[in-house]
């Protein structure tokens, strides 16, 4: 993408409400946040996430076993 067309986003977010164009703001400062950051994932662990979001059947923890997790976790057995 160009200045220019980042100009021309930008100026059409201009013309939204004010409320839009707060939540447009949020949205850009997190995007420049995100690619900003030290944090970064390595190609393996975006495969792996890949991965998992394709399964089409994924397993999901019971609240029961969520629960018992965090009270091991939090020593509250």
């Amino acid at each position: 993408m160009s200045q220019s067309a980042l100009k021309s986003a930008f100026e059409k977010a201009l013309k939204l409400p004010e409320t839009e164009q707060a939540a447009a703001a949020d949205l850009l400062e997190e995007f420049i946040e995100q690619h900003t950051s030290s944090l970064k994932l390595s190609d393996a662990q975006i495969e792996e996430i890949r991965r998992r979001l394709a399964d089409p059947n994924p397993e999901y923890a019971t609240d029961a076993e969520v629960d018992a997790f965090y009270r091991r976790a939090l020593h509250e057995d």
